[in-house]
């Protein structure tokens, strides 16, 4: 029996694509003139910002590139400073450009008349997650619980400590009967690792590899390159171990109804 729904922010209520932190981690870069490929940028999908910025910094391309600028390497410092400028970038593109995914409002609104609780885990800093929660609600949607990783843990996904505290608030300790929903592999993992049911969603998903503004906005169903992507990210949250891949929000309700009914 399902008893909550916790969700991924990005990618899987709001944001299509994850655009915003895509977009905000490449402007980092560039204004120290540092280009980052598209390939590297999405090795670092769903860790927390600070991880992600170390995971960019180890490449040697760009360790090469940021010592021809600086005549160094960079250390803590210059992690903590991009750390805040990230943030800040994200909270400028939060205001901005965010988007509520079309079947967000109708999926929350399920959930909550059948008595299954909500929640969310993000890898925006509090701040961030705050406008996201905000602006939902500006629009009457409403989730019981949200969680940033910032200050929670060291140590992010896909390791659990987001959904447990979730779990913890919510009064649910049986991770079978939660549902863990999430555009990307690492969440997916996550899910797995806290034992929960584990849904991917593709449509919106990081794993769709769309990295620009005009394509996020342009492209719609009468494409033929979004049946290829669409493909590519099913089959990524496959392979990826998720229990079940549906292409957007919509399909859960019936899903839920197959496992908790049927």
């Amino acid at each position: 029996m399902i008893k909550a729904c916790i969700f991924d922010l990005g990618g899987t209520i709001v944001d299509r694509y994850s655009m915003t932190s895509l977009l905000s981690l490449r402007k980092l870069f560039i204004n120290r003139a540092i280009n980052i490929n598209n390939a590297l940028l999405l090795k670092g999908v769903g860790m927390n910002n600070q991880e992600h910025i170390l995971n960019i910094l180890n490449d040697k391309t760009i360790l090469k590139k940021w010592f021809n600028r600086y005549n160094d390497y960079p250390d803590e410092y210059d992690v903590k400073v991009l750390l805040n400028e990230l943030n800040c970038e994200q909270s400028e593109y939060s205001e901005k450009m965010i988007d509520i995914l079309p079947e967000t409002k109708e999926c929350i609104d399920y959930l909550g008349f059948n008595y299954i609780k909500t929640a969310s885990t993000t890898e925006f800093d509090k701040e961030n997650m705050k406008a996201v929660q905000n602006k939902l609600e500006r629009n009457d949607i409403y989730l019981d619980h949200y969680v940033s990783s910032e200050g929670l843990r060291k140590l992010g996904r896909p390791l659990p400590f987001m959904i447990q505290e979730n779990m913890n608030i919510l009064g649910i300790s049986n991770p079978t009967e939660v549902m863990k929903i999430d555009d990307s592999t690492l969440g997916i993992e996550e899910g797995k690792i806290a034992g929960c049911i584990t849904v991917g969603v593709a449509r919106w998903s990081i794993h769709m590899n769309i990295m620009n503004i005009s394509e996020a906005y342009e492209y719609d169903e009468t494409y033929p390159e979004i049946q290829e992507k669409l493909r590519h990210s099913r089959n990524t949250l496959r392979e990826a171990g998720a229990d079940y891949v549906i292409d957007t929000l919509d399909e859960l309700p019936r899903l839920i109804e197959s496992i908790n009914y049927d």
